[in-house]
């Protein structure tokens, strides 16, 4: 038996290290050598961040769309509950009120208050209005 041969650092065949040696360099117009291999490498990369973006970019804008028509749709309801309370509250007036101590009031009309002898103070005044400054005393009144 012979045993088995020795391993060297170099190729394993000697026609393999020829065809190494013997391989033309190729440069790119930038410079690099090698050939395009750096340039392909790009291309790569970009067409991947293209096609991620061709996908992305339409997702997102249909959820955001979606999204945006839910809140639109959602607030229109909403709105259209709260003019609707604000609706029924105008057509018929709460017969007893919260005042912010805790107490119940009871709400009168302009008739029971007559007929109860309670006068009814004068509508307020507008509050857009420019406030009209208080005369002076008269000095000839005593």
């Amino acid at each position: 038996m012979q045993p088995p041969p020795a391993r060297r650092s170099g190729p394993a065949l000697p026609a393999a290290a020829a065809m190494l040696q013997s391989r033309p360099v190729t440069r790119d117009p930038s410079g690099n050598a090698g050939g395009d291999k750096g340039e392909r490498k790009r291309r790569r990369k970009r067409l991947g961040i293209l096609i991620r973006l061709a996908i992305y970019i339409p997702l997102l804008a249909f959820f955001g769309w979606r999204a945006a028509a839910r809140f639109t749709e959602e607030r229109e309801a909403s709105d259209e509950a709260f003019r609707a309370g604000v609706q029924q509250r105008l057509e018929q007036p709460p017969e007893v009120i919260m005042l912010p101590n805790g107490e119940a009031m009871q709400v009168i009309s302009p008739e029971q208050a007559s007929a109860m002898g309670v006068e009814i103070s004068p509508a307020p005044a507008d509050p857009t209005a420019p406030a009209e400054p208080p005369e002076p005393p008269d000095p000839a009144d005593p």
